[in-house]
């Protein structure tokens, strides 16, 4: 590990680092402007989890953040490429249904295949129904089994068309 590596912040510190913000959107009158600076240098520092937030508020026009569909997916992107499961599901959701831009079914199933990869146990289903249903990638009913038993083991329910 180089010392580069060991300077930067872990996941944990990372969202250490944006409990203010969080704590400060919770507040009955939050100060946006605080949020946007604290999201704004958690991002400068390579928190994937900043951009992401960010990256939702540009997309959807949340706040007092003007729609900026090209630059959210652009943030969500760039935290999808960390790692982070949120980020490559809302990539997957956009990308099979078309919202925010392109729709793209093979897109759509690799994100939903690295989001649960990441950690997001919901994104399961979703392969499995991507397999059931051909979204993305041929059918294979005994893969999307596969996938929905994975989830039912992670205690997150689906309604498969057998069911």
């Amino acid at each position: 590990m180089t010392a580069e590596d060991q300077a930067k912040p872990t996941m944990k510190e990372y969202r250490q680092a944006l409990k203010a913000a969080y704590d400060e959107m919770r507040k009955d009158e939050p100060d946006h402007r605080k949020v946007e600076t604290l999201l704004r240098d958690q991002a400068k520092e390579g928190n994937p989890i900043a951009k992401y937030g960010l990256g939702s508020w540009y997309l959807h026009g949340s706040h007092h953040f003007e729609k900026d569909v090209a630059k959210g997916i652009e943030l969500i992107e760039e935290a999808a490429e960390e790692r982070v499961p949120e980020a490559c599901y809302d990539l997957a959701y956009g990308f099979e249904s078309g919202k925010g831009g392109e729709q793209n079914p093979k897109k759509a199933f690799k994100y939903y295949v690295l989001a649960a990869l990441y950690g997001d146990s919901d994104s399961f289903v979703h392969v499995g129904r991507c397999y059931h249903d051909g979204v993305g990638v041929e059918k294979d009913e005994e893969l999307a089994d596969c996938w929905w038993e994975k989830a039912e083991s992670l205690g997150v329910k689906h309604a498969s068309s057998d069911d």
